[in-house]
Parts: structure tokens; C-alpha cells; sequence
């Protein structure tokens, strides 16, 4: 069977999936009364910053080398690899679903695979892993909306489909899908399709004002004006605060005011990756990449667990704000009060969203780079449980508008 469930950020899809995978580990080991055996359920993470973060906070509550979590691509090329190692699994969860590699990608970043693979998708290629799995076995897709980041997975959803659709198998598989229309219309000529109402998450249960800031990001991004400040006065009625400015060091002396003293609040500094312009206005913190490698102040691979709960002035930490993470870093994570840095990758020309000024390695490859810098976005800002703080960039012909439209929308300049 293949289960998609979708909902709105902070809806707890995560939690969803890492329930199923740890109440079946639990029964599990419970039935075999051997902790060494294979876990009936795998938990796999797309993106790499929230497996490395949920890891170890997994292995911090005493689950240590028994964790159920792992990296997506790590878990694939361990069965494309090596043929004769089958799938121990039958659930098998993938968190950020929407975000699995077309064809194309795959080939790109996997270039070992053996000839059975070649030629397909990710989704393609669990599914034929799937398939080899005796009696039974369970896909799990957690699905966020408008989530789409990067080159190869602008397919999203539509991918799964496919790969069900060109399997010689296809009529063995049953598929459940949320009640909605954007997501049954992908599988609706499938055999065996059934929609679930209760697979759309359509309440979040991450913060209370979380409600009214996921419409506020979609009005926010859609440029209805009004409709955003309409909410955006719910948002400041509710406790959650939007703010913006010019300059980065009132930023993050706003931060550093804000939460003296406590040791369990979040903040940091978060921008899109696809932005030009920002290293000369961040007081001398670099984000991006030079000759090749990745800046020294932009958190990378094995970092990510220590940026977001390390306290301030322990080590690596977001609340250090010397450091920067990009829409990678942050999809499924979140902050107390996220500095968004705006760069100049989307800004508003003649009305309009604009990515004239935006950089895509693979330009020649993407069918809406717009689309996809707006994504990167609708998960930047959506990232803070009591506020965001926007700094933009003092570029006035290239962020005026932009900085006009924030105030207008209802982020306040602080002093």
C-alpha cells in the first residue's frame, strides 16, 4: 500500500510519522524479545539537517544505537547497491515526500546505480525495493504543501503516481490519499485509489497562533495586501510578532534583548540560498559558496544538530547569530523567533514577484525557478513560534518595494 498524508506546517506530520515508526519499533521488539532485530518501521528523512537533529535528540532520550531515524539517500544506496540485501521493513515512512528526486537528479547524484535502477526516480525506485518485500509491506509519504526546493523535485507528488502507474505490479497496490482535490487529482485514474478525510492535517498543533500565520503566509505570498494585513493584526492581537529592518545589528541586539537570561529560547539567522547580495550586508558573516566550498559561517552536513539546540555561547548555536542556515537547514524545523535575512532573490518589480536577481546552478533544468524561490520562502517564514524578524537589505532599487510592502502587510520597523 502506498499512504500519502499531507497537511499545513506544523500540522505534525513528523509526529505522525515518528509515532508509526516507534510505537511498531516498540511492539516489535516486545514480540521478538530481541533487541537485536530489525525494527518492523524505518523513519527516513529527506532532508538531512532534521534526520541529524531528530537523531540526536533520539540518542539524548536513551534510544542510542537502536534509533529508527535515518537519512533518505543514505537508506537507498544501501539497497541499490547491494542487490542482495533485502528491505527488513514493512512501514516504511518518508518525511518530506513531496521533495523526492525526478530521473533526472537521481542520475545525477547516484551514479553507482545498478542497470535495474537506471532510468528512474526515487520514488520509482522504493517502490521497486517495496515490491521485493514478502507478504506485505506499507509506504508512508508525509507531504507538506508548496514545499518543493530544489532542481529534480519540482515533480512533487505527481512522481509517486508515476511510479505506481510503471510498475509491472500496479494492480497489487492499494492507494490512500487525502481527501482533496490537488493531491486526488494526481491519482485519480489509478486502480484501487481510496480517499481518506482524515489524512489532510488541516489544524496545526505546533504553536497557538500558528493558525493565523500559515494564512498569513499564504495571503503574504499570494500579494493579496489586504488580506495579509487583515491577518497579520490577528497575529499581533494573538502574541506573535512580525518585525523588520534595515540594519542587522538592531536585529540582533533585538534578539539578544528579547531572550537574556533564557537558556531554552531558539533564534537564528535563516536566508535563501539563492541570494546574491547578502554577504555584504550580514556584519561580516558569509553565506553562499566560494571557490567550490561552502562559507565557513554557513552551517553544513553534521552541524546542524548543534545549531539548533546548543545554547548561546556553547560551541556551534543558532542563538550565537554568527552563523547562517538556508530553506535546507530549516524544512521541517523550527525557531522561537527566526532573523529571516531577504535577500535579493525575490524581490517585488511592477507589482509582481521578481527573480531577476536570483541564482540557479541549474538553470537550464528547472520549469519554474519562481515557484521554487516562492516555496523557499513560504518555508522561511513560516519557521518562528512567537515571531519573525525580516532584515532587508538598505539596496533601495532593488528591495524598496519589497521593504514598502513588509511595512504595509504589517511587519512594524523596530527603533
Amino acid at each position: 500500500a502506498l499512504i500519502l498524508i499531507n497537511g499545513v506546517p506544523g500540522a505534525g506530520k513528523t509526529l505522525v510519522g515518528l509515532k508509526l515508526a516507534h510505537y511498531n519499533y516498540e511492539d516489535n521488539l516486545s514480540v521478538l524479545n530481541n533487541m537485536n532485530a530489525d525494527p518492523i518501521s524505518m523513519y527516513l528523512s529527506g532532508p538531512g539537517p532534521l534526520s541529524e537533529v531528530l537523531q540526536h535528540e533520539l540518542r539524548l532520550n536513551g534510544e542510542g544505537d537502536k534509533t529508527f531515524v535515518r537519512k533518505l539517500n543514505d537508506y537507498v544506496q544501501t539497497f541499490t547497491t547491494n542487490m542482495s540485501k533485502s528491505l527488513p521493513h514493512n512501514i516504511v515512512i518518508y518525511d518530506e515526500a513531496q521533495r523526492a528526486w525526478d530521473s533526472e537528479q537521481m542520475a545525477n547524484k547516484n551514479r553507482s546505480l545498478q542497470q535495474q535502477f537506471s532510468g528512474l526516480s526515487q520514488p520509482e525506485i522504493l517502490i521497486k525495493i517495496i515490491e521485493k518485500v514478502p507478504e506485505w509491506c506499507v509506504m508512508i509519504c508525509l507531504v507538506g504543501n508548496g514545499q518543493e526546493l530544489h532542481v529534480g523535485e519540482e515533480g512533487g507528488v505527481g512522481l509517486w503516481k508515476k511510479a505506481i502507474d510503471h510498475s509491472p505490479y500496479k494492480n497489487d497496490w492499494d492507494v490512500y490519499v487525502p481527501n482533496t482535490e490537488a493531491i486526488f487529482h494526481e491519482f485519480n485514474n489509478l486502480n484501487n485509489v481510496h480517499r481518506i478525510a482524515n489524512l489532510h492535517l488541516n489544524k496545526t498543533i505546533r504553536f497557538q497562533s500558528a493558525e493565523y500565520l500559515i494564512e498569513f503566509v499564504e495571503r503574504f505570498l499570494e500579494l493579496d495586501l489586504d488580506g495579509a494585513k487583515e491577518v497579520s493584526t490577528k497575529l499581533e492581537n494573538c502574541g506573535y510578532h512580525l518585525r523588520m529592518t534595515h540594519d542587522i545589528e538592531i536585529a540582533k541586539k533585538y534578539l539578544f534583548d528579547r531572550y537574556k537570561g533564557n537558556n531554552e529560547a531558539r533564534y537564528g539567522i535563516v536566508c535563501s540560498s539563492r541570494d546574491q547580495d547578502l554577504n555584504a550586508y550580514l556584519g561580516g558573516i558569509k553565506k553562499g559558496y566560494e571557490n567550490k566550498n561552502k562559507c565557513p559561517d554557513e552551517i553544513r552536513a553534521g552541524e546542524y544538530a548543534q545549531w539548533f539546540t546548543n545554547q548561546k555561547d556553547s560551541g556551534i548555536s543558532c542563538c550565537n547569530l554568527d552563523k547562517v542556515t538556508t530553506e535546507f537547514g530549516v524544512q521541517g524545523l523550527e525557531l522561537d523567533f527566526p532573523l529571516l535575512a531577504w535577500g535579493t532573490d525575490l524581490i517585488i518589480k511592477d507589482g509582481q514577484w521578481s527573480t531577476d536577481h536570483s541564482y540557479y546552478s541549474f538553470k537550464n533544468r528547472l520549469k519554474n525557478p519562481r515557484g521554487l524561490s516562492i516555496n523557499a520562502y513560504r518555508v522561511l517564514l513560516s519557521r518562528g513560534r512567537e515571531g519573525v524578524l525580516v532584515f532587508v537589505p538598505p539596496i533601495r532599487e532593488k528591495t524598496g518595494d519589497l521593504y514598502r510592502y513588509l511595512k504595509q502587510t504589517g511587519f512594524k520597523v523596530l527603533d
